[in-house]
């Protein structure tokens, strides 16, 4: 239910949202939106389907233990 929410809630920002901003926006402003906009889809996303991503300083120690 939760993963739902989430897909419809970004489809909703994309065509309200982001078609509006597109006309002003130049090709730059446009494409760090973009990133942005589908970094955040994809951790929320994670977030809600429960992926364990395990923390950078865990793997820093583990290099520096070797």
């Amino acid at each position: 239910m939760l993963l739902f929410i989430v897909i419809m809630l970004y489809l909703f920002i994309f065509l309200f949202d982001y078609q509006n901003i597109k006309k002003n926006q130049s090709k730059k402003e446009n494409t760090i939106y973009i990133i942005f906009y589908i970094s955040s889809f994809f951790l929320l996303i994670m977030y809600v389907l429960d992926f364990q991503v395990t923390p950078l300083s865990d793997v820093i120690r583990g290099i520096i233990k070797k």
